[in-house]
């Protein structure tokens, strides 16, 4: 349900992620932004992989930090520098070969509302959430984008030279700009369209 949000750890020395967006996912589970319970994860604010449960891979680090806002969970990840493991897979962030994370969580009741009581974030080569990555190539084209006359237009070309630049296929930055044009133009993204990205 999440992605990276920047290339490089912020000042903080942390690696910052929206760890979850608002909205019905792969999952199906229709989360809301509000209706986080973070005090438990607080007291345990573990990095997984996969989230991996049973102990087969240790945390690869600790969120050290969390905020929820604006529809999303976000969090700061700091990795843990003595783990081989944990600086491969901190590695293939930096080098963009992963880009998502996810959440864990458990559905409880109160007041007769859905929450989540959120578990753990990992780490994955597949997130829970389709628009994570449209989201963070979305905002990665914003400057780019925002020079056009009427909210809503979108420069095509622009999007597949920059898609193209960042990688190198064709059939992928099509798919990107497609979801990206879909998204500006406020359309939602049909099944095969999601499953495509």
């Amino acid at each position: 349900r999440g992605y990276r949000e920047t290339a490089e750890a912020g000042a903080d020395g942390l690696m910052w992620f929206t760890a979850s967006t608002e909205g019905v996912k792969r999952d199906g589970k229709d989360l809301r932004g509000d209706h986080w319970l973070l005090d438990a994860f607080r007291a345990n604010p573990v990095f997984l992989f996969a989230h991996d449960y049973t102990g087969r891979n240790l945390p690869m680090g600790r969120v050290a930090e969390i905020q929820s806002e604006q529809g999303r969970l976000r969090v700061g990840v700091n990795w843990d520098t003595k783990d081989e493991f944990a600086q491969k897979v901190r590695g293939k962030y930096q080098d963009g070969f992963m880009n998502a994370v996810s959440v864990g969580w458990n559905d409880v009741k109160r007041g007769g509302e859905a929450w989540q009581e959120l578990l753990d974030v990992s780490a994955v080569p597949v997130p829970g959430d389709p628009d994570a990555l449209i989201e963070r190539q979305y905002r990665a084209l914003g400057d780019l984008l925002r020079g056009s006359a009427r909210p809503g237009d979108f420069d095509w070309d622009a999007c597949m030279e920059k898609m193209m630049g960042q990688y190198g296929d064709e059939g992928t930055a099509k798919k990107i700009c497609g979801a990206m044009e879909a998204k500006m133009k406020g359309k939602s993204l049909s099944a095969d369209e999601q499953a495509s990205l």
